[in-house]
């Protein structure tokens, strides 16, 4: 493993990379569940004391994360979401922090979001898809001994919306 500095002098120590790509598929598998609400893989993706920081508040563990996702499920309805820029920084506690850029892509109107299926191609004559938001996230990441690598606390920050876009 190597050691880098970032932007502000920091040294930072890379992931190694089977690690690396883990974290990554865990980031990536937590947002395909928002995107198909299967909430078990979305709860499941965090420690049992997982937390979770958001704009719209801060929850802990489980039983919250299942609520805060549930309240939120209007804001998702028809928007899809894709990670991008993961960097993967090693912490001197073994835990692995995930920094990205995620933008959501409001696909559909959130009454019609189940009309966007499987189709190999739908059409749509409503200017859609958008971007409807951006945002910086970083998931704190802790490698459970039978679970494997697990999010213990993820901050989303930096939220920028298109109004356009917004259900709201």
């Amino acid at each position: 493993m190597s050691s880098i500095r970032d932007a502000h002098g920091h040294s930072k120590t890379r992931a190694d990379s089977a690690d690396a790509w883990a974290v990554i598929d865990l980031v990536n598998r937590l947002n395909r569940a928002v995107d198909e609400w299967d909430m078990d893989v979305l709860v499941g993706s965090f420690t049992e004391d997982g937390v979770l920081h958001h704009p719209r508040g801060t929850v802990q563990g489980h039983e919250q994360l299942k609520r805060f996702y549930d309240d939120h499920r209007p804001l998702t309805a028809g928007v899809r979401r894709a990670c991008l820029n993961h960097v993967v920084d090693r912490n001197d506690d073994g835990t692995l922090t995930v920094t990205s850029n995620c933008l959501a892509f409001r696909v559909a109107e959130p009454d019609a979001a189940t009309a966007v299926g499987p189709e190999p191609v739908t059409v749509n004559r409503n200017g859609l898809p958008v971007i409807y938001l951006y945002s910086i996230w970083r998931d704190l990441c802790r490698k459970d001994p039978l679970k494997g690598w697990r999010i213990q606390e993820k901050w989303v920050a930096s939220i920028i919306v298109n109004a356009e876009a917004s259900p709201h």
